[in-house]
């Protein structure tokens, strides 16, 4: 594998664990709006998303997500 492939995928496995902490946290917090660890992990997750870090990530890897994908998607 090339190093630039890799560094996608790197990328794109960052992103995937975001969503998945992201729509775990977000479901724990439908059970049990109280869960200070639920919320501390969807809002970690979706400043990271959303960072400027992270698109900077994309860009160079030239993978494309459109901001305010969370939202859009309603996870």
């Amino acid at each position: 594998m090339k190093t630039v492939d890799s560094y996608r995928a790197l990328v794109a496995a960052m992103a995937e664990r975001a969503v998945i902490d992201y729509r775990r946290a977000k479901r724990r917090l439908d059970a049990a709006p109280d869960d200070v660890a639920a919320k501390a992990t969807a809002e970690e997750a979706e400043v990271f998303l959303e960072s400027d870090w992270f698109r900077e990530l994309l860009y160079l890897s030239e993978i494309y997500i459109p901001r305010g994908v969370l939202k859009e998607a309603a996870l």
